[in-house]
């Protein structure tokens, strides 16, 4: 790969890495409340691909305790477990 190419490769990766990163954790509300709403409920393709941000979640000591209820207000927030929830 030429040297011109390659510079405009990397600040390109630089940029769309994080954000395709935030655009995948944000996505798991709208995409779960979608799923939430349908009869059959949600889907394991759908399931695993969020299973890491779960794990996260639920099994990282290194985002602290109050992370699971940032994720469920979320959640909340994008419809998934309606308004009678708590929040």
């Amino acid at each position: 790969m030429s040297e011109n190419k390659r510079s405009r490769i990397l600040p390109f990766l630089g940029y769309a890495i994080p954000i395709l990163l935030v655009v995948y954790v944000l996505s798991v509300g709208p995409v779960t409340a979608f799923f939430a709403k349908t009869p059959s409920g949600l889907p394991a393709a759908v399931d695993s691909f969020y299973a890491p941000i779960r794990w996260m979640v639920n099994e990282s000591e290194f985002l602290g305790p109050h992370v699971g209820d940032l994720y469920v207000w979320y959640l909340v927030f994008c419809g998934v477990f309606g308004d009678d929830y708590g929040y």
